[in-house]
């Protein structure tokens, strides 16, 4: 079936959201197993357990799906601005990462850093590079979406 409509503008920018974050969810659960086996960082920490990553990367990507959308309509300046706005939001939130303040025992805040900036830069990628790129991609809207 050669069916070139691919939906509306706004169905195709949610889709390629939640195809990304289901992508982004399974990149930082393998990150996160890599980084405390290496690091040896294996304490509960409450905001980044494997539900909170599940939910958590397909309902921020979800949500960046639908910013860009609104982007999108404003033609190639809005991207333009979107792609901008969502880089440096990643490198504020890497900048306030690292701003963080220890601990006395130093092992939490540091171990809980790291992970969060792996986090960081994994949803970044996916929103201010992964998004646009992936909407404009016809051979991924014809395969996945």
């Amino acid at each position: 079936m050669q069916n070139e409509e691919f939906g509306t503008d706004f169905s195709k920018a949610i889709l390629t959201g939640l195809f990304l974050g289901i992508c982004a969810t399974l990149i930082c659960l393998v990150y996160s197993i890599i980084y405390r086996g290496i690091t040896g960082f294996d304490q509960y920490v409450i905001l980044i357990n494997w539900p909170a990553t599940i939910f958590g990367c397909n309902l921020i990507l979800f949500v960046f799906g639908v910013v860009y959308y609104f982007f999108h309509k404003m033609g190639r300046t809005g991207e333009a601005a979107y792609i901008v706005l969502f880089l440096l939001l990643t490198v504020l939130a890497l900048w306030k990462d690292n701003q963080t303040p220890f601990t006395p025992g130093g092992l939490l805040a540091s171990g809980f850093s790291g992970l969060l900036t792996g986090y960081i830069i994994i949803l970044g990628i996916c929103a201010f590079l992964g998004i646009p790129v992936l909407y404009h991609n016809k051979k991924f809207l014809k395969a996945v979406i």
